[in-house]
Parts: C-alpha cells; sequence; structure tokens
C-alpha cells in the first residue's frame, strides 16, 4: 500500500501564490480600476465565457493605443465602449485598440469565451469543482482595483465563491446565479471557486465568516469560524481594524500552487488545501497555519508589500504575528516555537555551507522554505531590541501609515528608529541583508562561594572573524532556581566593536550548569541532534537497496518513498547496493533500505548508528527489539558529507513495514504504520552549556 504521508506532511510553509491583477507588460495610456463581469462556466466541456467590464482611467496624456492583457486561448467576440463595437488587434498577449477618442475615465467591454488552460498549478476545471485563476476569467491591465463585481454562473446544485460581500443567489434554469461585490480596493483579486460545497457562517463585529468545504470532509466548522474570529479580532486589537465587511475559508484540491503550498491568501479569503483538514501531521494542520494566513489580510492585502521584501515584511511577519497570538491565547503552535522548529536545523545546516540567501531579495520562496523562519526569527530578535511595547508600536504604525499603500524595508526601518529612538541599521544589515549566523561560545566558567551565595562567572566570546551584535542571555540553574542576566555582545552604544565580554551571576543555591541563550531568542550556529523532521526540507536523495534477502520487498519499499518525496519536490535515484560507490555516500540525502544481511552497504555503515541492528533485533538503551512485526527508521549525520544525512530504514521481519515520515524525533519504531516509541540523541553543544565544577566546598 502506498504510504501517502509526505504529500500530506510536505513541509510547505504557507506561501502566497497569488499573483497581481495587472501583468501587462506593455506600456498602456490607461490603467483598469475596477471590474464588473459575468463568468459563465461550463464544467463538463471545461469551458467558460466571460463579458468583462472594465473602468478605465488615463495615466498618460498620450492616449494612443490602448494593451490589454488575455489568454490566448480565448476567441474574442466583441469589445464595446458607449454602447457601440469597436475595432481590435488581437495578440498572444492581449488585444489592442486605439483609445485616441477615449476620455479621461471610460469603460470598455471584452467579451471572450473558450476552453480554460491546463495550468496545472494555477487553474483547472472539472465536472467535479472549479478553481480559476483571475487570469482565466478576466482582462487585465489594472494595478489595484478600487473595486470589483463579479456574477458567477455554475451549475443549479454548486456554490460559486468570488471576492468581498455575497449580495445575491438566484435561479435561471438549470444554473445558479451568485453576485459577489467588492467596494474597497484591492490588490488582487486571485482566484474563484466554484463546486457542491458546504457552508457554514457566523457574524463577529458586523463581518461575516463563512466555510467552504467539500462535501466529503467533515472537519469541525464552527470550531474553525470561532478560530477566524478570535484571530481577527485579536490582529485588529494589534495591527489595525480588519478593513474587509467578509472573511472567507475555502477548501481547495492539494494541486493548487504544486506541493510546497498548503494555502494561499487572497483579499478576504484564504484558500486551504484539503491536506490540511485530513493531516496526521500537526506542523501541517489548518489550526496551525491559520493565525498565518489571516495575517496575510494585512500584509500583503493591506500594505502592499514591495516584491523584495516579501520574505520579511509579509512570510516573515505573517509566522511571527502567529507567535503573538498563540502567546496571547497561550497555545502551544509547533509552526510558532522558534526554538524547537522542525526546520532551525535545516536553516543552521544551510548557513554553514554558505547557501544563505538575503532576506531582501526577490526569490520563489516555495523552494527556500527555512526563509520564513529565519525571517520570523528576524522579528523576534528586533522584539528584544526594541522591546515589546515598541514592537507592538512598530507594527500598528507601519500598517496603519501604509494601508493601501506600497511599502518595504526603507519604511518599515524608518517606523522602527523612529518609534525605538535607536539608529537600526546594523541590526537590518545583519539579518535582512547579510546571510550567516553567529556563533558563541562560553568559556573560563567557574562558580565559587562567597558571601553565603554562590558567584559564577565567565566569559562569552563571538566566535569567527564576522562581528555580530545581540543581546545575550545568561542563564545560571540551581536546584533551587534560576538567575539570568543579559550582555550585549558586538557593537555597543559607543560603536566600539566588544566581541569577548565578562559576565558575573549570583545565585542562592549551589549551581549546576550555565547555557547562554537558554530561551532560544537569537538565531545562531548550535548543534542540534538530527531529526527526522530535518527531512521536510527537499533535496537530492539517493535510495540504496539490498539486493540479497527480500530484495523485492525493500525496492518497492523504495520506490513508495521515493514516489511521495517526489511529490514534494525531491529529486530521487534508487541504485542497488552492488553498484554503490563511495560519490555516491556523498549524496546529499542517503536512504539505506534492508538488514546487514540483506544490504552490503548496511554491512559496513550499520554500526555507525545509535541503535544497533541485525538481522533479527535492535537494541538502544539495554532495550532489544525484536518482534519481527517491527520496523525501525533512524538517522544521523552523513558521515562521509558534512551536513548531509545518512537514514536507515530496518525492517526486522519479512512482514515488517519501515516507515519514512518528517517526524520529530531521531529514531522511531513502528508498527504497521504506528508509531510505538521514538527517541531523538542527545546533542549538548558544549560551547553554548557548561556544566559545573565548584571551585569551593560548599
Amino acid at each position: 500500500e502506498l504510504n501517502n504521508h509526505w504529500k500530506r506532511l510536505v513541509p510547505a510553509l504557507v506561501f502566497l501564490l497569488s499573483q497581481p491583477s495587472s501583468g501587462n507588460s506593455n506600456a498602456s495610456p490607461f490603467e483598469i480600476v475596477a471590474h464588473r463581469a459575468r463568468i459563465h462556466l461550463f464544467p463538463r466541456e471545461g469551458f467558460l465565457r466571460s463579458s468583462d467590464t472594465l473602468s478605465l482611467r488615463s495615466v498618460s496624456g498620450d492616449r494612443g493605443t490602448l494593451h490589454l492583457g488575455l489568454s490566448s486561448q480565448y476567441a474574442v467576440e466583441k469589445v464595446i465602449t458607449g454602447g457601440t463595437e469597436i475595432q481590435f488587434k488581437r495578440t498572444r498577449e492581449g488585444i489592442s485598440v486605439d483609445a485616441s477618442k477615449f476620455k479621461r475615465e471610460t469603460e470598455i467591454t471584452v467579451e471572450f469565451s473558450g476552453k480554460t488552460a491546463l495550468n496545472p498549478e494555477l487553474s483547472r476545471m472539472t465536472p467535479e469543482r472549479a478553481i480559476l485563476h483571475d487570469s482565466e476569467f478576466l482582462v487585465r491591465g489594472g494595478k489595484v482595483l478600487e473595486s470589483l463585481a463579479l456574477t458567477i454562473v455554475v451549475p443549479q446544485d454548486w456554490q460559486a465563491i468570488g471576492r468581498g460581500i455575497l449580495q445575491t443567489t438566484r435561479k435561471v434554469g438549470d444554473s445558479t446565479e451568485f453576485v459577489w461585490v467588492a467596494k474597497y480596493p484591492i490588490p488582487r483579486v486571485g482566484w474563484i471557486c466554484a463546486g457542491p460545497y458546504r457552508v457554514a457562517s457566523s457574524f463577529s463585529d458586523s463581518i461575516q465568516f463563512s466555510l467552504y468545504l467539500f462535501q466529503e470532509d467533515s472537519s469541525d466548522a464552527q470550531r474553525l469560524l470561532t478560530l477566524a474570529k478570535n484571530v481577527t479580532e485579536f490582529y485588529s486589537k494589534q495591527f489595525a481594524s480588519y478593513r474587509f465587511g467578509s472573511f472567507t475559508i475555502v477548501e481547495v484540491d492539494d494541486w493548487l500552487g504544486g506541493p510546497a503550498v498548503l494555502a494561499a491568501a487572497i483579499p478576504s479569503t484564504i484558500l486551504v488545501k484539503q491536506v490540511t483538514l485530513n493531516t496526521e501531521d500537526d506542523f501541517n494542520k489548518l489550526d496551525w497555519i491559520l493565525p498565518h494566513e489571516i495575517a496575510h489580510q494585512w500584509w500583503s492585502q493591506t500594505v502592499y508589500i514591495k516584491e523584495e521584501d516579501v520574505a520579511f515584511l509579509s512570510e516573515g511577519l505573517c509566522e511571527y504575528a502567529t507567535r503573538l497570538y498563540e502567546e496571547a491565547v497561550g497555545r502551544a503552535n509547533p509552526r510558532a516555537d522558534l526554538k524547537s522548529h522542525p526546520l532551525l536545523h535545516s536553516l543552521i545546516v544551510r548557513a554553514r555551507q554558505g547557501k544563505e540567501v538575503p532576506l531582501n531579495r526577490r526569490a520563489d520562496l516555495r523552494a527556500l522554505r527555512t526563509h520564513y523562519l529565519k525571517a520570523a526569527y528576524a522579528h523576534h530578535m528586533l522584539r528584544q531590541v526594541v522591546g515589546d511595547s515598541a514592537l507592538e508600536t512598530i507594527y500598528r504604525k507601519f500598517t496603519t501609515r501604509y494601508s493601501l499603500k506600497d511599502a518595504g524595508m526603507k519604511e518599515f526601518q524608518s517606523i522602527a528608529e523612529e518609534v525605538s529612538h535607536k539608529s537600526l541599521g546594523w541590526f537590518f544589515d545583519q539579518w535582512i541583508t547579510g546571510t550567516g549566523l553567529p556563533r558563541f561560545r562560553l568559556y573560563n566558567v567557574r562558580a565559587e562561594r562567597a558571601e553565603g551565595k554562590w558567584l559564577v562567572h565567565g566569559r562569552v566570546r563571538s566566535v569567527g572573524y564576522d562581528s555580530y551584535t545581540a543581546p545575550l542571555v545568561i542563564a545560571v540553574y540551581a536546584q533551587g532556581g534560576v538567575e539570568k542576566a543579559t550582555v550585549w555582545i558586538g557593537h555597543d552604544s559607543t560603536n566600539t566593536v566588544r566581541n569577548d565580554l565578562p559576565f558575573e551571576i549570583r545565585i542562592q543555591s549551589k549551581p549546576e550548569r550555565v547555557l547562554l541563550d537558554p530561551e532560544g531568542d537569537v538565531l545562531k550556529l548550535q548543534r542540534m541532534p538530527e531529526r527526522l523532521s530535518d527531512l521536510r526540507e527537499p533535496a537530492s536523495g539517493l535510495m540504496i537497496v539490498g539486493t540479497k534477502r527480500l530484495a523485492d520487498r525493500l525496492l518497492q519499499f523504495a520506490r513508495r518513498d521515493s514516489a511521495e518525496l517526489e511529490r514534494s519536490g525531491w529529486s530521487i535515484r534508487i541504485k542497488p547496493d552492488t553498484v554503490t560507490t563511495l560519490a555516491d555516500y556523498r549524496s546529499e540525502r542517503v536512504f539505506l533500505y534492508g538488514t546487514p544481511s540483506m544490504n552490503s552497504v548496511v554491512a559496513q555503515l550499520g554500526r555507525r548508528f545509535p541503535v544497533n541492528c541485525d538481522d533479527q533485533k535492535c537494541l538502544w538503551n539495554g532495550k532489544v527489539y525484536a518482534d519481527s512485526s517491527l520496523a525501525l527508521t533512524q538517522i544521523i549525520e552523513n558521515p562521509f558529507q558534512e551536513g548531509s544525512l545518512l537514514c536507515w530504514l530496518v525492517p526486522l521481519g519479512d512482514n515488517a513495514q519501515p516507515i519514512l515520515r518528517p517526524l520529530s524525533a531521531s529514531a522511531v519504531v513502528a508498527r504497521r504504520g504506528e508509531i510505538l516509541e521514538s527517541w531523538t540523541w542527545d546533542a549538548k553543544d558544549k560551547e553554548l552549556e557548561v556544566e559545573l565544577e565548584t571551585t569551593t566546598e560548599e
């Protein structure tokens, strides 16, 4: 049976896929400021007919030729203005008309029809349901729309979801007509959705909250609506009032946006994949990703974030807004825990290998999943620099001052410095435009009995040639409690660089250990245990399959796992153990299938793993696992390639089935897919943690 977990457990952090409704590259004397469109869908035929009335506004004194974008698969039937058909020229990119006699503000209607394009990541229409990107049903040529009205005609038993408020619904022959109106500026239309949905709704503070679910799914609609209302209310108080009159959550099929996407935010609407409603992985459940997606209604649906700053000011800020919400309500969201985040180890490895990309660079974030985490961490570190109250004020001022305007790092930094009364150029140079991570070290740490208490003193230094500035908390732990102190390493208030600083902390009880940055408030190089969750980030992988006993079954396991990994963006090769070379062992990710008697490579490399296994049993911490129905999966750093991972899948019997899932553990024992036990390797970082030996007897 195929293991579908990798499709469901794909490590995609939420990605804002929707593109602006503009997209016309040709210079034009007019821009579209509003659409009033009627879209008739014929799902069985994969056909649509659209009549799009555009409100145009002159942006140039030379009104010459008007260029409008329209997908090439459609036949343009009419172009009308002032009640009269006009001539037009059809091009591959759209249509062109003579606009020399147009008024400064005018309306033009374009009628077109045809088969919808087969875009595997943006649009599909089947007899079961439809999801269409605005490039399929609207003419393009605007930047920000001032209003929108969509009349969507679908089969009689279907629902249709557009933008804004659903104003009317009526039966028209064997069809149903839905009229959606948005009487406010929106940066993009995004998608319309249609199908036989189940609908739940409620009101809160004059906002209508609606949830559209596939009929076959049975999620708790009222719980999700309550969560959406609570998050929206919190953000409205923290940042700015929610500016739309409705909020809609729509379930969509898992193909949308490719495997690296879980959801997409468009004005007043969140599209969530079916996988988020039925996954067994907490990290990707709708409950945990919804706060991030709702935050997009502020960034980039209220403040229009510049493309090069999306990582920090859209995705990163939405990730950190999630943390602020979870802190306020006391929920333990696995996405909001920076210190134990499943992608932290991958981010550290990327930094060690010099593969980082600055946060202020245009990039497809679907291929840079650690960027979400680094950007969220940057917001958290800014909080450590300016303080909680100042950070809240910064977010509120940024949102209100640039509401319905373009904004980026320059504007955000200006407000951050204005509010905090601090020069923060060093911070943004260090974390946003720069790459790499700092490395810190405790040393010369000792404890002495002094005046009835204990005195712990030592030094902390920044290791390496690069200078980093950060507030570092040093914590001394004793049986009776903990005492902390903060030192600023790097540039001080006089701009003097101090990369080696002393510290001194007094504590009542006998101290046992000292820990640098105990809460993980500063993003830094550190030793971390390898976990199966490190496989959330796609990479190139090699699966080495045993050719001795049970060769066909091992190959079946590898093919099953490779298919799931490839669906989530991996590039996988499968090789028999008889033809592998040392170069193969140096692949980014190496997976070994079989026991020593099944796989000759395992016979060589198996002893490098913490859990010792032979053909019949595994041994860990004195406990023997010998049930033939069990299977073990464990992961370590690849000894042949720094930063690479080596994973071993061990069936302890002929019918055992090892599992490969991105779990937050270094090793798991499973029976028929059910996790029975799991462990995480001990990975104490000696540079950041010191066990104390006191120099004076108590």
